[in-house]
C-alpha cells in the first residue's frame, strides 16, 4: 500500500471504521480472533499507508475502542521518543503501536513475548521500530530529499 487512502476508503468516525473492520474480517475469515483481526488491520495501515493527521487520530481512537487493547503511557519508540500506545495481547504476543501524545502521529511499533514459546522466553523483545520521515516521490525507488 502506498499514499493516501482516498477519503471514502476509511469512515472518518473511529466507531464506523472499527465496524467497517469486523465487517471485513468476518467476509475474509481465518487467521486472528475478530478483535485481533481488526488491531492488526489498523497496524497494517499505520505502518504501510502515508495518512493525514486526522485520520491517524481517528485510528487511534478507534483501535483503543477493540475489546483487550489497553493504553500505555510513557512508552518509547526505537528512536527514543516518548509516547502512549495501544497494546493488544494475542497468543502469547503483545504488539503495541505507539503515537505522539499529543498530536497523534504514529511514531512506531513494539512487539515482545509474554509468555514462553519456541521463539523465545517471556519478555522477549521481536521487533521495535520508529517512523523517522514519511515522504510522497514521484518514483518507484525514489529516495525523497532532505
Amino acid at each position: 500500500m502506498t499514499g493516501c487512502p482516498p477519503d471514502d476508503a476509511l469512515p472518518f468516525l473511529a466507531h464506523a471504521l472499527l465496524e467497517k473492520l469486523y465487517r471485513e474480517r468476518g467476509e475474509r475469515g481465518g487467521g486472528n480472533s475478530r478483535d485481533g483481526a481488526a488491531f492488526t488491520a489498523i497496524g497494517d495501515i499505520l505502518r504501510e499507508s502515508l495518512v493525514p493527521p486526522q485520520t491517524t487520530a481517528t485510528l487511534y481512537r478507534a483501535v483503543a475502542k477493540i475489546p483487550g487493547v489497553e493504553v500505555v503511557r510513557g512508552v518509547e519508540d526505537a528512536a527514543g521518543r516518548r509516547g502512549v500506545a495501544v497494546g493488544y495481547t494475542e497468543r502469547s504476543r503483545r504488539d503495541e503501536w505507539i503515537f505522539d501524545e499529543q498530536t497523534y502521529e504514529y511514531l512506531g511499533e513494539r512487539s515482545y513475548l509474554v509468555a514462553d514459546t519456541a521463539d523465545g522466553p517471556a519478555g522477549t523483545v521481536l521487533a521495535t521500530t520508529a517512523v523517522l520521515q514519511r515522504a510522497v516521490v514521484s518514483d518507484l525507488g525514489e529516495r525523497p530529499e532532505g
